[in-house]
């Protein structure tokens, strides 16, 4: 979602990007790890729920864990993949500024 509201000026855009993404995680019933472990932890300090902290840390560290695997894997790789030739034409006019024969 992010990348859709740096990629366009209009606002129309903003607003469908930001309720789309509400209605695949919300409408849908999908988790997001974030929210879901504020809630869990603010259920937790209510001392009625049927998993404790040590619980809530192990679900936290699955969530850790794969929100750096779909970072740094699925979002960072794909990106440099993608952007390798545009970061590799930048690259060329700097190598042959100092070197005119090049």
């Amino acid at each position: 979602m992010t990348r859709m509201h740096h990629g366009t000026e209009s606002m129309t855009g903003k607003i469908i990007a930001s309720v789309a993404t509400a209605f695949v995680l919300a409408g849908l019933g999908l988790w997001h790890s974030v929210l879901d472990s504020l809630v869990a932890f603010a259920g937790l300090h209510t001392g009625r729920t049927p998993y404790g902290y040590v619980d809530w840390l192990g679900w936290l560290g699955w969530a850790v864990l794969g929100n750096v695997v779909g970072g740094l894997l699925l979002t960072t790789a794909l990106r440099l993949v993608r952007s390798a030739p545009m970061l590799t034409n930048a690259a060329a006019p700097a190598a042959r500024a100092g070197h005119p024969e090049a």
